[in-house]
């Protein structure tokens, strides 16, 4: 899978590419410098999201932030600017290729809207066999299809192998060395939910014992050996996604001209 930095890449080229696809349909549009990077993302999850898979287990930003995360939690950011005179609900209706008040879909430059809409066609440049939205505008993954950026099957081996060994005896005994480890909290539960269980000062607390009861290393041995197996019995599809991929990454660099 790619990490955090890589799927922002392509997301942040798609913004571009939509963007050229609204100027040309007679917008004037300009990429939103305001939509976030990818660096709180980064810091508090890691590049795989691995510093909370298996509850806070960075001793340093538990000390600072306790189990939050500092994330904007503020409206949704629309990837573009428009000038002044342009309707925003026009130019989401072109973006998404679809009227969701059934109205027909019109441009400023009266020419008619790329099949998908922008938004399909940004992907499209970045993955030719980006998944296609559906009649309502909404993109359906569930027949196996995929979007830039993203591996189906390598998430779905990560999300199974966890559920797969949370609750085997080897992680069990790692979680009871870890309670044993923040006795003096009087919890009774389980990493993953201590900061639903806990208060902020105990957050640093939590983090070290993940650690020195050795709770991290086994259950993360113990997902290993899962996803070793499946990783051997799907290599040849993983490699050929992985490598799509990797060349997705690179045509996002060249919109980007990084």
């Amino acid at each position: 899978m790619l990490d955090g930095y890589e799927q922002w890449t392509i997301g942040r080229a798609e913004d571009v590419l939509l963007v050229q696809c609204l100027n040309e349909l007679g917008f004037e549009a300009s990429v939103n410098p305001d939509t976030g990077t990818s660096e709180e993302t980064l810091t508090h999850f890691g590049p795989h999201r691995e510093y909370r898979r298996y509850g806070m287990a960075r001793v340093d930003l538990a000390e600072e932030y306790g189990f939050e995360v500092p994330l904007d939690d503020g409206p949704r950011r629309e990837p573009y600017l428009l000038a002044e005179g342009f309707d925003l609900e026009e130019a989401r209706t072109v973006v998404d290729g679809f009227s969701h008040t059934g109205d027909g879909i019109e441009t400023p430059s009266g020419a008619p809207v790329p099949e998908g809409g922008c938004h399909h066609q940004a992907r499209l440049r970045i993955d030719p066999e980006s998944a296609a939205p559906g009649p309502e505008g909404y993109v359906d993954l569930d027949e196996g299809g995929e979007l830039p950026g993203t591996h189906g099957l390598a998430e779905g081996i990560h999300s199974e192998s966890f559920f797969a060994v949370v609750d085997s005896p080897e992680v069990g005994a790692a979680e009871a060395d870890w309670r044993g480890c923040v006795r003096e909290t009087g919890y009774e539960g389980a990493p993953p939910g201590a900061g639903e269980g806990l208060g902020r000062d105990d957050a640093p607390l939590s983090a070290d014992c993940m650690d020195a009861s050795g709770y991290l290393d086994v259950f993360v041995a113990q997902e290993c050996a899962f996803q070793e197996a499946e990783v051997e019995e799907n290599l040849g599809a993983l490699e050929e996604r992985a490598g799509e991929l990797r060349e997705q990454v690179e045509t996002a660099r060249e919109v980007l001209d990084w």
